[in-house]
Formats: C-alpha cells, structure tokens, sequence
C-alpha cells in the first residue's frame, strides 16, 4: 500500500534550477574566482593573456583561478574556519596559519599539475611537461614557497571582495551557561552549537 512508505520517494530539483543561468554560466559560482583575478589584475604585468577583465580572460586562466578558489573551503576546515556567504570584517591569519595554509596550496598545485600529466623536471620544460617545482614542501625553494605564502595571505581580501567572509570555528555545547557565551564571540568568530538531538532538556538554559 503506498500508505505504508509515503516518503520512499523525495523528489528534489528541477528543470528550472538546472535551466538557470547562473548554472550554466556560473556567474554566482565564480564569485570567488572571478574576486582572486580581479585581486590579480592590481598588481599584474601589463601585455600578458592573464592581464585581461575576467570576461576576455582565457578559458585556461578561468579554470586556475576556479581550481584555487574551490579549494579555499578546504584549506580553512583543515584550520577549523569557514567560508560564510556574507560581508562581515577581515581576518587575519596568524603566521602558523599562513604557512599551513601555503604548504596545502602547493600540494594541491602538486596534484593538479600531476594530474594533468606534470611531472618533476631539473629544467621546465613546457612540451614534455617537467616542472622544477613538484617536489615537497620541504624541498620548495624559498622564493616558491613565500609565492605560495602571498597566494593564501590574498584569501580574506577575495573573499571580501566576493561579497563573503571568514570566520574561526567556536564550538559550544548546547546548555544553559555555554550558549550564554554566544553574545562574548570575537569578531572573528563562529559558533557551532553540539547538543543531544534527542534530549530537548539539554538545550533548555
């Protein structure tokens, strides 16, 4: 009887969704890709493919900046932060949290290069594909490594300009006295409440 399991079936997007043009185009998706290249374009060499507004941009340029900016999330759970989808003010990294943050964007460099068929070479060497800096972090030079280093210290003023913000992950318990501490939250900070979903008493307080 279809009684017996009204919700075997969930139904869930539609064609109007996936019809829309921010998902064809990906205007809203590349919010963060198109906010690294426009924090490029302040700074860079004139005469250069790269040294256009993001609409003339090559397509290979676009999929760069995609590729860093898809994994920020990563990089900031890894450090217990979040990427929020409003303005809110500027974080500052600590310089521990910059070097962590600089060795995992070489490393997901590092793999997407060998991914696309990079490999390690003495000499960079575009048609055979080597590259002077697939190597480990502790065996990057220093001038690649503060490279890296400049790309993540970039991260909060991307995401400001992409309309969004950072923020350090506060866990609280859910009673009483923790979520008392909600309204002592830094600037820089953002509560993640843990409780008992099946104990409605332990929310009370």
């Amino acid at each position: 009887s279809d009684t017996l399991l009204p919700d075997r079936f969930t139904p869930f997007g539609n064609l109007a969704e996936l019809a829309h043009p921010d998902r064809l185009f990906g205007h809203s998706l590349d919010a963060l890709a198109r906010a690294a290249h426009e924090m490029y374009l302040k700074d860079a060499p004139s005469g250069q493919a790269s040294s256009v507004p993001w609409e003339k941009l090559p397509e290979r340029f676009k999929q760069s900046n995609r590729a860093f900016t898809d994994h920020i999330q990563t990089k900031l759970n890894a450090l217990g932060m979040r990427l929020l989808p409003l303005k809110g003010e500027r974080i500052v990294f600590t310089d521990a949290e910059i070097e962590r943050l600089a060795e995992m964007e070489h490393y997901r460099w590092s793999i997407a290069q060998r991914a696309a068929g990079w490999r390690y070479g003495v000499v960079r060497n575009d048609y055979l594909r080597q590259h002077p800096l697939l190597v480990d972090w502790s065996a990057l030079p220093e001038s690649a490594r503060e490279g890296n280093r400049d790309m993540v210290r970039g991260i909060p003023a991307i995401a400001e300009l992409a309309g969004q913000s950072i923020r350090r992950d506060r866990i609280l318990v859910a009673n009483g006295a923790a979520l008392s501490t909600l309204d002592t939250l830094a600037p820089f900070e953002h509560a993640v409440i843990i409780g008992d979903g099946a104990n409605a008493a332990s929310w009370d307080g």
